[in-house]
This record gives structure tokens, C-alpha cells and sequence, in this order.
């Protein structure tokens, strides 16, 4: 065997090592999200029997998109082929990506559930996967990466963030204290607008800045795929805020479940909106 034949043996042996230390290093972020897929699919053909038609066009155009996304950023590697392909993508970017395309289909499941769980013959379906998500996001530490990300981005609102928390967990513990919580919850997402509204200004003196626009000014390009999943943030802002308002003022009657679903969908709103400003 000539020297040169060793170093061919050496060399594909340690290809298929970097390869393999590659898919190790980002196997469990990819479990992770894979768990919130599956329980998107779940939750979609639940919704298949109780949505109108125009609300489930509205999911998979969103869904439609998020797989352009995944398939853009993280496509399936080809064999053969150049090892670098292979381990193009670094561990740290696979888990911001993967984690934000698999909050923004969070959000729109949770929104179609938000919307139907409340009719008496949903109820029964709805609610138990909701209470799915919930441990989902409890065994994954979202709350703890939502946390870390304004951590990174917005540092002044880990007070908030810890307030909330904290809030909200007492409130599970003594129903007593849910309105109280519902504002903690508002006020941190009022603070999270104010942030970005801030970071989005040209001058301390310009007050009127939408959602939309902020999102143009963050990403710099409106035809990008991170301006419009900024950008789509905003409503689902609007109507988390608008319920916690409701909750907090005691304008109807609501319990610790519909409490926890307010508190899922915003740690999924910070996560989707972070993760398009850092990507």
C-alpha cells in the first residue's frame, strides 16, 4: 500500500468523523424541535374538524413558508459529496434556526386553538393539547431560552421577564393571584414593544413607529424572510397584550388554563421575534 492510499484511507476516516461529530453536536436541538413538529401535527388534524376552510388556508400558508425556510437554511445533506456541505451550518445557528421556524408554527398553531378551545364543542378536544404544549415547553426550557435571548438582545427586561415568571407561577399555585399575573405578563410585553420600537427609531424625538416598520428598520430588507416573520409578529403581539389587558382588569371570568395558554403563546411571540433579530 503506497503512502498515498494511507493518506486516502486517513483522510475518509476522518471525514466521516467530522461528519459524525458534527451530527452529534446538533442532534438534540433537532429532537427538540422535532417533539414541537410532532405535536403540530397533531394539533393541525385535530383543527382539520373545527376550522373554517379560509382559517386552515391561512396555517398552511404559514407552514408553507416555515418549510421554505427550513429546507433554505438547514437543507438535507447529499452523499456523496464535499464533507463541508455536510457541516456548513455551525451547532449555535442550527438551534437559533430550528428553534425560531418551530416557534413561528407554535404561534400559528396556537392561535387557531386560542380561537376554537373556547367553543363548548372544542373544549374537550383542544384543551388537553394545549396542556401537551405546555409540558412540551416545560421539558425543553423554552421559558429559560426566551429568557436568554432578551438576555442577549434586550438585557433591561430580565427584571420583567423574572417578574412575570414569577407571577405566573403563583397563580398556578393560588388562582387567587391570575389577574395579578395576567398584568405582570402585559407589562413585560409592553416593555418588549417599547424596546424594539426604541431600537427601531432614527431619532430619540420620532414617536410613531408601527410594528411593520420596526420590523423593516431591524432587518433591513422587507423581501427577507426575517423581516416577514418580524413583521407577522405583530398582530400576534397585539392580541396577546389585548387579552392579558382583559384578563388583568377582570372584564370576564377566566381560569389558570386560559392563564397558562397567554403566558405559552408570549414566551413563543419573544422566542419567534428574538430569533429574527439575531439570525
Amino acid at each position: 500500500m503506497s503512502s498515498d492510499t494511507a493518506r486516502k484511507i486517513e483522510a475518509h476516516l476522518a471525514a466521516l468523523a467530522r461528519i459524525v461529530s458534527y451530527y452529534r453536536a446538533i442532534a438534540p436541538e433537532v429532537d427538540r424541535q422535532l417533539d414541537f413538529a410532532r405535536w403540530q401535527v397533531k394539533a393541525r388534524d385535530a383543527l382539520g374538524q373545527h376550522l373554517p376552510e379560509e382559517m386552515l388556508a391561512q396555517i398552511e400558508v404559514s407552514f408553507s413558508d416555515l418549510l421554505r425556510q427550513l429546507q433554505k437554511n438547514l437543507p438535507l445533506p447529499q452523499f456523496p459529496g464535499n464533507v463541508d456541505l455536510w457541516v456548513a451550518f455551525p451547532p449555535n445557528d442550527v438551534a437559533l434556526t430550528t428553534s425560531t421556524i418551530s416557534a413561528s408554527g407554535n404561534v400559528a398553531i396556537l392561535n387557531a386553538l386560542v380561537t376554537v378551545a373556547g367553543n363548548p364543542d372544542g373544549a374537550p378536544v383542544f384543551k388537553p393539547i394545549l396542556v401537551d404544549f405546555q409540558k412540551l415547553q416545560e421539558v425543553h426550557g423554552r421559558v429559560g431560552e426566551a429568557k436568554a435571548r432578551l438576555r442577549t438582545l434586550f438585557p433591561d427586561l430580565v427584571t420583567y421577564f423574572d417578574a412575570a415568571e414569577k407571577s405566573y407561577g403563583m397563580a398556578k399555585l393560588s388562582p387567587d393571584g391570575a389577574s395579578a399575573a395576567a398584568s405582570e405578563i402585559r407589562t413585560l410585553l409592553m416593555k418588549f414593544r417599547g424596546e424594539l420600537i426604541d431600537k427601531a427609531r432614527r431619532s430619540p424625538r420620532e414617536n410613531k413607529v408601527g410594528w411593520e416598520e420596526m420590523a423593516e428598520r431591524l432587518t433591513g430588507d422587507m423581501t427577507s424572510e426575517k423581516f416577514r416573520r418580524l413583521a407577522d409578529q405583530g398582530p400576534q403581539h397585539e392580541r396577546i397584550y389585548n387579552e392579558l389587558s382583559a384578563m388583568s382588569k377582570d372584564r370576564y371570568d377566566f381560569d389558570v388554563e386560559q392563564l397558562s395558554t397567554m403566558w405559552s403563546m408570549a414566551v413563543e411571540h419573544i422566542l419567534v421575534t428574538c430569533g429574527s433579530l439575531m439570525q
